[in-house]
């Protein structure tokens, strides 16, 4: 009796034609780690070669430390690139928020950094001048849209997995 007809008896280069294929934990955090990462970084840099680079390094924290971590790097590319240049402060108070939730945290996590630097960034001129105001008010704005956008991304693609597996009747608990 050959146990692998359903694939032609060939299990290692052939799939499961009835489509029942699941989508593990980990890998549906690497999925959103990808898109919440491109999403925040194509919003910040408005290059999608530098969005598609970022996906990917949080696709891969995603992977392997979870969603927790792939919260936490969205938030610290929505808050540590506000301005357009890096920003350590922003990226530290954008990471500590980004990881607290998932889709609140991403997005505090842009809105705290942009607003670190606007207060830190000694470039962006006089502090209470108007030259000041306008670019830090850009910079929370900027990083606030980042973290919306990373949130979003990441909600969206771990619902769209979600419902996936439950269309696929998935019992996959890996």
């Amino acid at each position: 009796m050959n146990t692998y007809s359903y694939v032609g008896g060939n299990p290692l280069i052939y799939v499961d034609p009835t489509g029942l294929i699941c989508i593990s934990k980990d890998a549906k955090n690497g999925i959103t780690g990808f898109a919440g990462g491109a999403a925040s970084a194509l919003v910040n840099f408005r290059d999608p070669k530098i969005a598609i680079g970022l996906g990917l390094l949080n696709a891969g924290v995603g992977y392997f430390y979870g969603s927790e971590a792939g919260g936490a790097v969205t938030g610290a590319i929505a808050g540590g690139f506000g301005s357009g240049r890096f920003s350590p402060s922003g990226a530290g108070a954008g990471f500590v928020l980004g990881g607290l939730a998932s889709w609140e945290g991403t997005v505090l996590g842009g809105l705290a950094g942009g607003a670190t630097e606007a207060i830190m960034n000694p470039n962006l001129g006089n502090r209470g001048s108007s030259s000041w105001v306008r670019s830090g008010g850009r910079s929370f704005v900027r990083s606030g849209l980042a973290g919306a956008a990373g949130g979003l991304a990441n909600q969206t693609s771990g619902w769209a997995i979600d419902e996936w597996n439950k269309d696929q009747e998935c019992t996959c608990s890996k």
